[in-house]
């Protein structure tokens, strides 16, 4: 994930598309993970042994997967598409700008703003790694029972894989989600601070404090929404790794 992130900057040729590139930066970083733990999964060792274990009833995801965890997940998604639903509703013709008329004669205009230019195709890019994630969630339900373990210490295995894998998934999309808020908000900021212009020897002012203020608004939601994202994933990630380093008590073999 890192390694893409560093890249893709460095790769994006300046102009329209520039902005598209960056933000779909998190995306690509994110769907890079979960093709490595799908890999994992995939190849999860299976039981050679002549007897086989498996569950009395039918494994769910819910049972695997840590359910705040995959709600939050969801609600960042949910929240960049409602985000490209306002956005896109205020932004310019073009979806890459924002208007505002300031006064019958005075207009304001300013970019980049994430309307549906760059809306879509981000909220596009965050469905198809929420599909690959319940795609991952799937492959660890699925997978094998460990040899030789309890049913306890398979399930906590699993809820490891699983908080792993939605761990990386809620900060691409939360990461997602707080970029778009940021450059709104920046760009609300920017359209709305007020500006002089001088007619017959009359200066006069022209802004929007509210927009200023709605502006500041997103920016601070933006930063909180990136905060929360980093700090839930690096709990998620300290219990699973918590989990997976447990001791595994070994099935008593028969006499």
């Amino acid at each position: 994930m890192l390694l893409v992130t560093l890249a893709a900057p460095a790769l994006a040729a300046p102009g329209p598309r520039q902005g598209l590139l960056l933000g779909a930066v998190p995306a690509a970083a994110g769907l890079a993970f979960l093709l490595v733990a799908a890999v994992g999964e995939r190849t999860w060792p299976r039981p050679d042994g002549a007897i086989r274990r498996a569950p009395l009833r039918p494994r769910r995801v819910r049972d695997v997967a840590p359910r705040a965890l995959r709600r939050l997940t969801w609600g960042w998604t949910g929240g960049l598409a409602l985000a490209t639903l306002v956005l896109g509703l205020t932004a310019a013709p073009d979806g890459r700008s924002v208007a505002l008329r300031l006064s019958p004669d005075a207009t304001s205009g300013a970019g980049p703003y994430p309307g549906w230019a760059y809306g879509l195709p981000l909220t596009a890019a965050a469905l198809v790694v929420l599909a690959a994630a319940e795609g991952v969630l799937r492959l660890v339900t699925a997978r094998p029972v460990v040899a030789a373990t309890t049913d306890e210490d398979d399930a906590r295995l699993r809820r490891a894989s699983a908080g792993r894998a939605l761990a990386g998934t809620q900060l691409v999309l939360g990461g997602t989600l707080a970029g778009v808020l940021g450059v709104a908000g920046g760009t609300l900021r920017v359209v709305a601070t007020p500006w002089p212009s001088v007619v017959d020897g009359v200066e006069t002012w022209h802004g929007a404090p509210a927009v200023v203020a709605a502006g500041t608004a997103v920016l601070v939601a933006g930063a909180a929404v990136g905060v929360v994202a980093l700090v839930v994933a690096a709990i998620a990630l300290h219990r699973a790794a918590r989990d997976a380093a447990a001791p595994v008590v070994p099935l008593p073999t028969a006499p």
